[in-house]
């Protein structure tokens, strides 16, 4: 009986696909607020307060990109290439772990201070490949442009 049921739902669910995300995506609109001022309740919970404080105290390399800009005080610009791609900018460390682990000078160095993070587009930050401190992306260059454009409109989309 079970199995013939979950049959039917995953045919339907297959044949009624617009039908479905139509429905949640009005059903969203519609319980949008109610759904802000539940969350925005749990989360002023004494307990749940707590239990967030303590995941971000064990969790230090565990940040937003907000709170990253409001330490570094810089916009949603890539420190490399001026990307304005909100959804496509990674938070970078300039001194890395790899770098930390290799080189002798950087044994003692704090990597989660402010003047060692940067906001990169995800293109530069995947150049830095390694223990590179910079992008090696020449950004003059077409072929380099028409890929970091495909990512700005793909990120775009969704």
């Amino acid at each position: 009986m079970y199995e013939k049921r979950k049959k039917y739902y995953k045919q339907y669910a297959k044949d009624n696909c617009e039908k479905i995300k139509a429905y949640q995506k009005q059903y969203n609109k519609d319980h949008s607020e109610e759904r802000k001022t539940k969350a925005k309740v749990y989360r002023n919970r004494p307990e749940v307060k707590e239990r967030i404080k303590a995941y971000y105290k064990d969790n230090p390399h565990v940040r937003t990109i907000n709170e990253i800009k409001k330490r570094l005080k810089i916009g949603n610009v890539c420190a490399c290439c001026g990307l304005k791609d909100i959804f496509n900018l990674t938070i970078d460390h300039i001194i890395s772990k790899e770098m930390k682990r290799k080189f002798k000078k950087y044994k003692n160095f704090d990597l989660e201070q402010p003047s060692n993070l940067q906001l990169l587009c995800f293109t530069c930050n995947t150049s830095k490949n390694g223990h590179k401190k910079r992008c090696t992306l020449q950004h003059d260059n077409p072929k380099i442009k028409k890929m970091v454009t495909k990512a700005r409109r793909r990120k775009s989309k969704k």
